[in-house]
């Protein structure tokens, strides 16, 4: 019953920010948030409705034409559950605010490489796989540098999962998920992330999303250089490494895209047999504490709306 009602909020609240400008959709930061909160329900349907709801949202928001616009999403992040916000005293002189030293703000609900791990989650099931590939190339030439999973910079991390896809556009033609025009378009905002911190990749990604259809050089530049990224890769832990990523999202990929994985990683140093799944692993095991009840709550706290209790979500979202 609450994962259905839940649903069909979310379907209702995307339905209204198609209606809406691009100005406008910048003003319910908030909906982003519910709809990224829900993304750690275990319910392939529940998860989809949410991941269509974040894709909708970035798509109408001007993340491209306003710099601020990414800014104003991350400051709108939710508090943890029992948080709130630090109280802002009344002023009367422009020195009285100079002085004023503000108190420390908690740490979001949900950070940048929380939320890139629920999106990553998405591509292992079918019925999510395309939005997630599409929230992710729309969020990484915005992801910052300094929030890191598993020491790895996000948008290398996005790229291990991005690239393949690409690579197999180009070879499969018509098979592929995905056709050349948006491969394209996923190579060049690829290159917008990795610009700075791996600019020989970049470069190839550019050239790639820049030569016609059929170029043969496109692609091998770009596997050149992406295996070359392969071979650098540091080694996380015995179990945790981009190899290690790239094994678990061959087994959710389409052929095209898993023959790839495979063709890049027999080029790939060798390394350990076992590994950690922590994508395909998260839509069996709760891998944290915290609830979509936890997350509600910081979405109505960030919206500045009641709630029942100030401990304690609304009864109708304890699910």
């Amino acid at each position: 019953m609450a994962s259905s009602l839940t649903q069909h909020l979310l379907k209702v609240l995307a339905a209204s920010l198609c209606e809406m400008k691009s100005h406008e959709v910048l003003m319910f930061t908030q909906v982003f948030w519910c709809g990224a909160m829900c993304l750690r329900s275990q319910d392939v349907e529940l998860y989809a409705c949410a991941i269509d709801l974040v894709c909708v949202f970035l798509y109408k928001c001007p993340l491209d034409d306003s710099p601020m616009a990414f800014e104003v999403i991350s400051a709108c992040s939710p508090l943890p559950r029992g948080s709130h916000y630090p109280e802002i005293p009344f002023v009367e002189s422009y020195d009285e605010l100079l002085s004023y030293v503000p108190e420390k703000m908690p740490c979001p609900e949900i950070s940048w490489d929380q939320l890139i791990s629920l999106v990553i989650k998405g591509l292992f099931e079918s019925a999510t796989f395309l939005r997630s590939v599409r929230v992710l190339a729309t969020l990484i030439p915005h992801l910052p540098h300094s929030e890191r999973w598993n020491e790895l910079d996000l948008s290398v991390l996005t790229s291990h999962v991005l690239i393949p896809l690409v690579l197999s556009a180009a070879e499969s033609g018509s098979a592929a998920l995905i056709d050349d025009a948006e491969a394209r378009t996923i190579a060049h905002r690829l290159a917008q992330g990795l610009h700075g911190i791996e600019p020989d990749l970049s470069s190839s990604l550019i050239y790639y999303a820049t030569r016609k259809q059929g170029d043969e050089s496109r692609v091998d530049a770009l596997e050149s250089a992406f295996s070359s990224l392969l071979s650098r890769s540091p080694l996380l832990n015995a179990e945790q490494s981009p190899v290690h990523l790239l094994r678990e999202f061959s087994l959710c990929a389409d052929a095209a895209t898993a023959n790839k994985i495979l063709q890049l990683l027999s080029k790939a140093p060798k390394s350990s047999k076992s590994f950690k799944r922590d994508f395909s692993a998260s839509w069996s095991t709760r891998t944290t504490a915290s609830t979509i009840a936890d997350g509600a709550y910081g979405v109505l706290l960030s919206a500045r709306l009641e709630t029942d209790s100030k401990g304690a979500a609304p009864a109708c979202l304890q699910y």
